[in-house]
């Protein structure tokens, strides 16, 4: 079994928890809403800071939300920074920026500087109604990360989702 990695340190690590959880958004106001994902161990053990204006919160990784999230994917601005020197892509760190929920088809897509868009997380649509899931690494993120396919399907944490 592969031996997780530390996400947490700066947004409780990796800029995913690290920067959403203390610094405050520079972007504007959340006038659309907020996603905040609570991290999980492992994202936590590879986690190094977040990306402005996502920010790091005691409640986890703070994600400002753009565009019209009724039509179509909750688009998401800001990031994380991660430990990618194990993962394939030959990258000390990865940076993961403007995430996108894809809510009917249950996926997390998000820019991977130096390789383009990928799709990062998975959950189960029908956990989403109620605006929070768990989401879980995808192969891709795995390979990224770790450079096996290991952590496929291992929880990387719960998002919660505030529209106003």
């Amino acid at each position: 079994m592969q031996q997780s990695r530390t996400i947490l340190a700066g947004s409780a690590a990796v800029a995913l928890t690290a920067a959403a959880f203390s610094a405050p958004a520079v972007a504007g106001p959340d006038k659309k809403g907020t996603t905040t994902v609570a991290p999980s161990a492992l994202t936590l053990s590879v986690l190094n800071k977040e990306l402005r204006p996502a920010r790091l919160t005691d409640d986890g990784a703070v994600f400002r939300i753009v565009g019209n999230p009724s039509k179509g994917p909750i688009k998401h601005v800001g990031g994380l920074e991660v430990d990618g020197s194990a993962g394939i892509l030959g990258d000390s760190t990865l940076k993961l920026r403007n995430f996108r929920i894809k809510v009917a088809d249950g996926v997390v897509v998000g820019n991977v500087e130096g390789f383009g868009k990928a799709e990062l997380f998975t959950f189960d649509p029908a956990d989403a109604a109620d605006l929070e899931a768990t989401l879980f690494f995808t192969e891709t993120a795995s390979l990224a990360i770790v450079g096996t396919a290991g952590i496929v399907g291992e929880e990387a944490g719960v998002a919660t989702i505030d529209l106003k």
